[in-house]
């Protein structure tokens, strides 16, 4: 299993829940012969309450995959996930978040 990082992500502190996302995550990308990238982890740009700042939410690029693959990838990592998370299909990106 693998994941990419985008370049200037930073990762400042990991805890249980982000690693098990991440685990997700890299599962689904598996079970589709893709290599899912972060975009963001707690780092960036977000909203002053974004799960972000509380290593709570990550961000998968999107533009690697095709719009029907985007949509599979969004139903596998939802149905392998849960429902104690938000897997939202954004405009430029999947953002991952606990409830």
């Amino acid at each position: 299993m693998k994941i990419r990082v985008k370049d200037g992500v930073i990762l400042k502190e990991a805890n249980p829940w982000l690693l098990v996302t991440l685990q997700k995550v890299m599962e689904v990308g598996q079970e589709m012969a893709y290599i899912p990238t972060i975009t963001s982890l707690n780092d960036g740009k977000h909203m002053s309450t974004s799960y972000h700042y509380q290593n709570l939410a990550v961000d998968l690029r999107t533009r690697d995959l095709s719009p029907e693959e985007q949509k599979e990838f969004l139903r596998r990592l939802k149905e392998s996930l849960g429902s104690s998370y938000d897997v939202i299909l954004e405009k430029d990106h999947i953002h991952v978040e606990t409830k």
